[in-house]
């Protein structure tokens, strides 16, 4: 480790690879403070008994799934509650 950080004859620091490891460091950081929580899958009859019945919907959107060969498209759900 301490080559990595420091010359080998010298002992002054290599400035490039301590500013690598604080830029992959905050990148990393970055990534995990913005991160969402994964969105959750349910089946129609559990949407329409749990959400719709309930007025538990603020927002419907279809959109149109191009990643998917089995849907072509998916409805998100925005809840009152933020969910």
């Amino acid at each position: 480790m301490k080559e990595f950080f420091y010359q080998p004859n010298g002992n002054s620091p290599k400035w490039e690879n301590i500013a690598i490891v604080a830029f992959l460091t905050g990148a990393f950081g970055y990534h995990l403070a913005t991160m969402k929580p994964p969105s959750e899958e349910i089946t129609y009859p559990e949407f329409i008994n749990t959400y719709l019945a309930q007025h538990k919907c603020s927002m419907i959107t279809i959109l149109e799934d191009k990643s998917s060969d089995t849907f072509k498209f998916r409805a998100v759900i925005d809840t009152k509650d933020g969910k």
